[in-house]
């Protein structure tokens, strides 16, 4: 074997481990979590020691779509719409509903002092009280949307799967 033909064989071994190292890195991709998509009925939160259970006369249906759009729904109402993201880190996965900025906006956190404040966006559907910002786990019949970063304080919602 010449010395041409070992270096054209040793850069193609190069260029194929190159490429499959390339191919199978990827960014998260929201398509890779169909089970978040569908109708979601909101059944209760708890907040510590304290649980709230919607009234039956308040029913709020959370839809995730394909495409990361979502839909909120009080009594057969839209109350709330747009968009999200679904997002695995090293803390679980992370599902972020894009156009809640109230009341904080982007100032999410603050330092004073040394010390280290969080506030958290939030929207009022109900009896839902809807973060901005959660940490779930992959759904089967029911979806856990807990505040995030998680604190004290957290307050997780709770739905079941109808569609």
């Amino acid at each position: 074997m010449n010395q041409n033909s070992f270096m054209n064989g040793l850069m193609r071994y190069c260029f194929i481990f190159i490429g499959v190292g390339l191919f199978s890195c990827s960014k998260t991709n929201q398509s890779s979590y169909p089970s978040y998509y569908g109708q979601w009925q909101f059944i209760g939160t708890s907040s510590g020691p304290w649980q709230v259970t919607p009234s039956p006369d308040s029913i709020v249906i959370l839809t995730l779509k394909p495409g990361n759009t979502y839909e909120a729904t009080l009594n057969d109402s839209v109350a709330m719409q747009g968009s999200f993201t679904i997002d695995a880190n090293a803390n679980g996965v992370i599902l972020k509903f894009l156009n809640i900025t109230q009341p904080f906006g982007t100032n999410t956190s603050e330092v004073s002092g040394g010390i280290h404040f969080l506030f958290f966006n939030t929207t009022k559907i109900g009896q839902l009280t809807l973060f901005q910002t959660n940490i779930t786990s992959s759904p089967g019949d029911t979806l856990n949307l807990t505040s995030y970063p998680i604190t004290p304080e957290f307050t997780s919602d709770y739905f079941k799967r109808i569609r």
